[in-house]
């Protein structure tokens, strides 16, 4: 039986940032997610600056508010060399700004990083993935059933 709309076809595209690149990586969606958490960093502005606000503080509402929009999908992304110097270098900026150091103290990272307490940028994706992973390996076994026999996946 035919229905009115059975003879329409629906196309429907995506747009181009959510589609991957031709060299296989992730640059476009890390260079998005990357300039999205830095207008949230910019947002928060007055709480960087704050003098009443403890580091710890900082450093919670840091977590709480830039890091989940700078790793969101992060699990899926293919991760080049540049890609993840972009990502610990604005990891870097961010912390810096959180803790009130300037780049004219010429300050090491690793000092900045002890100083907030947050791991590495590439540490966090490697903890994204693994609890997907995680997530993935606890699905059930399905039954896939073929026209000769049934196949188990896993």
């Amino acid at each position: 039986m035919e229905t009115p709309w059975s003879k329409w076809t629906i196309s429907y595209r995506l747009p181009r940032q959510y589609t991957q690149s031709t060299t296989g990586g992730s640059q476009a969606d890390i260079m998005r997610r990357i300039a999205l958490a830095s207008s949230v960093m910019s947002y928060m502005e007055q709480v960087w600056r704050d003098k009443h606000l403890s580091l710890s503080t900082k450093i919670w509402v840091h977590e709480i508010l830039v890091l989940p929009v700078l790793l969101y999908a992060c699990e899926t992304w293919a991760v080049l060399a540049a890609d993840e110097r972009r990502l610990k270098a604005f990891h870097m900026k961010c912390q810096s700004q959180t803790s009130k150091i300037r780049w004219q103290d010429h300050t090491m990272n690793c000092k900045v990083a002890a100083r907030t307490g947050l791991g590495l940028v590439s540490d966090l994706i490697k903890r994204h993935r693994n609890s997907l992973f995680g997530h993935i390996k606890g699905f059930p076994k399905i039954r896939q059933h073929t026209k000769h026999s049934a196949v188990m996946l896993t």
